[in-house]
Parts: structure tokens; C-alpha cells; sequence
């Protein structure tokens, strides 16, 4: 048997029949957005805590450790400084000239016409050096050979005397590892001098290089 169901009351005084009333569906329309608002907030203001706690900590840890960093970067600059010193020092001992060995050299090979008025083994700096360190290879002392003096022969027979003297000095193996053969050579021309015995004697200057 079918029953009739008939609702006698005013549209007005019905009750929504779904699980959720409408007065509750637009409670949660409109709060929802507002506790959403309120959560994103709260998180951001945890994060900005954090993230100050952090700053806090690091600039903390930064003055703590400032006074040893200056500390530090004076120890590497005075490192740096000691390293350079000790790299010109082996520059210079690597340039250093066997003296000993180069004047009895230059002494066995002087002819016996020859007489030697200057005989000097000197080394120079490069003046950019007061400009700071460079590599060691360009911060190596330069040595110089000067040897000057008299040949007691005829004009003639000086030359010839020049000449030998110059290929001997040239192809010396001791000279040889110190100077250029290419930067042995003689300075002008001879001059011609009187010899205090009234001899004849030509002036000579020999200047060399190191390589």
C-alpha cells in the first residue's frame, strides 16, 4: 500500500535535508580562508624566527672567529712574503759566478804580451725589483766580465794578440758556463798608447755578459 506523505510546513521553516546544512556550508565558506590565512601566517612567523635565531648565531660565530681570521690572513701575507724572499735567495745562488774558478781561468789564458790593468767580476740588480717580486727566474742577479788593459806589441801584432785572446776567452768551457761566447767580446777599437819604457802598447777593453 502506497502512503502520502504530505510536508505542512512553510518553505520557510524547512530544514535542509542534506548531511550539511547550508548555514553550515557557508560558516566554513567563509572561515576556512581566514584560518588558512592565520596558518600560513603563523608559519611564516616561525620560519622569520628561526631563520633571526640563525642570523643571530652566525654573526655571533662571526665575532667570535673575526680576530682569528685578521689573525690568519697577517700569518699568510707574512708566508707569502717569507716564500718570496726565500725563492730571490735561490735565484741569486743559482746566478752566483764561481769567482775563484773564472779568475784563474781568465789568468791561464791572459797572453804573456798582455797586461792587465782591469779585471772585474761584478753582478747589478734589475731596478724594477724595488717594485715588488717577480718570477725568480727574472729576479736573477746579472753578471758582468771587465777586463781592460795593454798589449806590448806593434799595432799589427796587437791585433793578432786581440783576436787570440777573444776566441780563447769565447771557447773557455768554464767561461763558457757562466757567460754568453756571444757577449765576450771587445769594446772599441784598440787605442794605441806609449809605454811608460817608450814601447809601443795598444789599450784593450773586453766586456761579457752572463747568460
Amino acid at each position: 500500500m502506497n502512503v502520502l506523505r504530505v510536508n505542512l510546513l512553510d518553505k520557510s521553516e524547512r530544514r535542509h535535508q542534506g548531511p550539511v546544512s547550508r548555514r553550515f556550508a557557508f560558516v566554513c565558506a567563509m572561515v576556512t580562508p581566514v584560518l588558512l590565512i592565520a596558518v600560513i601566517a603563523a608559519t611564516k612567523m616561525v620560519q622569520l624566527g628561526i631563520s633571526k635565531h640563525d642570523l643571530e648565531t652566525k654573526r655571533a660565530d662571526w665575532e667570535r672567529l673575526q680576530p682569528s681570521l685578521v689573525e690568519f690572513d697577517e700569518k699568510a701575507k707574512e708566508l707569502d712574503e717569507s716564500r718570496q724572499l726565500l725563492e730571490l735567495f735561490e735565484a741569486w745562488e743559482k746566478s752566483r759566478l764561481p769567482m775563484e774558478d773564472l779568475l784563474e781561468e781568465i789568468r791561464d789564458i791572459v797572453p804573456e804580451r798582455v797586461e792587465l790593468k782591469q779585471l772585474s767580476l761584478g753582478v747589478t740588480l734589475d731596478r724594477t725589483m724595488r717594485f715588488g717580486f717577480r718570477k725568480p727566474e727574472e729576479m736573477a742577479l746579472k753578471s758582468r766580465l771587465q777586463i781592460g788593459g795593454l798589449i806590448r806589441e806593434e799595432r799589427d801584432k796587437a791585433s793578432e794578440c786581440m783576436t787570440g785572446f777573444l776566441e780563447d776567452l769565447q771557447s773557455n768551457t768554464v767561461l763558457g758556463d757562466s757567460f754568453s761566447s756571444k757577449k765576450i767580446n771587445q769594446i772599441g777599437p784598440l787605442v794605441i798608447r806609449a809605454g811608460t819604457d817608450g814601447s809601443a802598447a795598444s789599450e784593450f777593453k773586453i766586456q761579457g755578459e752572463a747568460k
